[in-house]
């Protein structure tokens, strides 16, 4: 009989090792559907995934016919003048962020465009005056947090200047930014100082690189070097990283937390605000392969059980490290979403909510040790309740087991594979030890005791 392979988890629930960190941010919130046709408002399940934040970037892309977030759609007419009020249309993403914050979720504003893929660009050319958009912007800012003209008292704290400013096609065309990466860091230092010396009280940062560069010389370095010359806000750095890598999201942390404290921003928060299971590669992704299409972007594909237990493993690994926030791209309907194009929750979506019941619930960690492909976090809730979140990814071992330095009383166990999606399974301790139900595939489970 061939013996099964073993991968052991030691837990030690009385042995604190720091707090839980929610790093569970998300990009978009739900879209302004009613529940006709063949779509669901997604209101509730987005609720529960109690995400702290979440990002507002490419919300038109979801929303037809919506004029949303971004600074071209709610001001369209840049020769207009930015002190009339009925130069703006702000009522769509009015009820745009009331729906997400109603949930819970806080939002960081994106301002700036949503990316483009059109045969021609409509809105990439860099803004004909970058004191006039600021300006807009400062009018925009005092709608949702200082109640200008019929707006709103918000407090929305993080406002981030643009969008990727160095992607393009491989044809030239640009996605977001028209100009040279020089002129946007002239343009984001312009923007910045403006908007820091009106609200000073705010975070102002990007500018959502499209990759984290700690290289001398590279993006990141430029960027920082020129804000820090020209006295210009950094108040939270954003990049992007796509990758189906455990210890490239982990490790890339550390040394962008070196960079931007060596260029002059100590205090400068890490956002790492688009990030997604990505087992691709970019050439195949951006081709005409219909049939590889069809399948990395169904339910099945890069939104499915290993990236449940890939974007778990992600969040066990980043409580180690100087990142402040992680925002899933995206938490919705989208090609990248977490849901179906049909608004059905995918086993992504139950990969977030697990993290999101741990992280929401829990204050403090306690001490779980693991190796990959298995990892664990533990979390410490009120009335002595503890969690274990214990994500298994592309597992070559057929076993795993708990191995408590004590008792444990009242086990409940939640499980995500391939034929439960968050549900509550049998369990049996033996002492103190516990066999998960695995049967080799990727897998996440949220245990309760006590």
């Amino acid at each position: 009989m061939e013996r099964k392979m073993t991968a052991r988890v030691s837990v030690y629930p009385e042995t604190e090792s720091g707090i839980i960190r929610r790093l569970n941010g998300g990009n978009l919130a739900p879209a302004l559907y009613a529940n006709r046709r063949n779509y669901r408002d997604i209101t509730e399940p987005f609720r529960e995934l109690r995400l702290p934040c979440t990002r507002l970037h490419d919300a038109p892309l979801e929303n037809p016919n919506m004029r949303l977030v971004d600074v071209n759609n709610i001001f369209p007419l840049f020769h207009a003048d930015p002190d009339d009020s009925r130069n703006y249309c702000f009522e769509q993403t009015d009820d745009y962020i009331a729906n997400s914050l109603a949930c819970g979720t806080q939002i960081i504003y994106r301002l700036g465009i949503s990316i483009e893929h059109g045969k021609k660009r409509y809105y990439t050319a860099p803004p004909e005056n970058d004191e006039k958009w600021a300006e807009i912007c400062i009018r925009i800012i005092k709608h949702f947090n200082e109640g200008l003209w019929n707006g709103h008292y918000w407090n929305t704290r993080y406002w981030e200047i643009w969008n990727e400013p160095g992607n393009s096609d491989p044809d030239g065309l640009p996605k977001m930014w028209g100009g040279t990466e020089d002129e946007f860091n002239v343009f984001y230092c312009t923007v910045s100082r403006i908007l820091k010396a009106r609200f000073p009280h705010l975070m102002i940062g990007g500018p959502s690189h499209g990759l984290g560069n700690a290289e001398p010389g590279g993006p990141t370095e430029v960027f920082l070097k020129k804000c820090a010359a020209e006295h210009a806000p950094v108040d939270f750095y954003s990049w992007h990283c796509y990758s189906d890598s455990i210890a490239h999201y982990v490790n890339q942390v550390a040394p962008i937390r070196k960079k931007v404290d060596e260029c002059g921003f100590p205090n400068a928060e890490l956002h790492l605000n688009e990030w997604h299971y990505f087992p691709m590669d970019w050439d195949r992704e951006t081709s005409h392969d219909l049939e590889y299409h069809k399948f990395f972007y169904s339910a099945d594909g890069f939104k499915g059980l290993d990236s449940a237990a890939f974007l778990c493993a992600v969040f066990a690994g980043w409580q180690d490290t100087p990142l402040n926030m992680g925002n899933y791209y995206t938490v919705t309907c989208g090609s990248y979403g977490i849901f179906t194009q049909f608004t059905e929750p995918t086993k992504s979506y139950y990969g977030m909510k697990a993290f999101g019941i741990l992280a929401s619930e829990c204050g403090n960690r306690f001490r779980a040790v693991a190796e990959a492909p298995v990892y664990a976090l533990g979390g410490m809730a009120g009335n002595g309740k503890k969690m274990l979140l214990v994500s298994c990814f592309k597992p070559e071992r057929q076993k795993v087991e708990l191995v408590f330095d004590r008792k444990i009383l009242n086990p409940k166990l939640l499980l995500i594979d391939e034929k439960h999606n968050l549900e509550s399974v049998p369990v049996n301790p033996r002492g103190n030890r516990m066999e998960l139900p695995f049967e080799g595939s990727s897998a996440v489970f949220l245990l309760e005791f006590m």
